[in-house]
């Protein structure tokens, strides 16, 4: 979310088929999902996934490796 947001996106959150919405300048809306390690959509975010795209639009999955020791 922060690397979209130093390109001067706007984002915003959606918690539902996609964790946010990046809107950015002369660029079409990014719907994306964060996943932990190797978490895999569910059945709902995947019917979103092809939803988004069906419309034109681009949905990406971005990984984390997000643990509470890193805390």
């Amino acid at each position: 979310m922060i690397e979209h947001e130093r390109e001067g996106c706007l984002v915003v959150p959606t918690g539902k088929g996609s964790d946010f919405i990046a809107i950015c300048p002369n660029k079409k809306p990014l719907f994306v999902e964060v996943k932990q390690g190797c978490g895999s959509l569910t059945e709902y975010q995947k019917k979103t996934m092809l939803e988004v795209r069906k419309s034109g639009y681009e949905y990406k999955t971005e990984r984390c490796s997000c643990s509470k020791k890193d805390e």
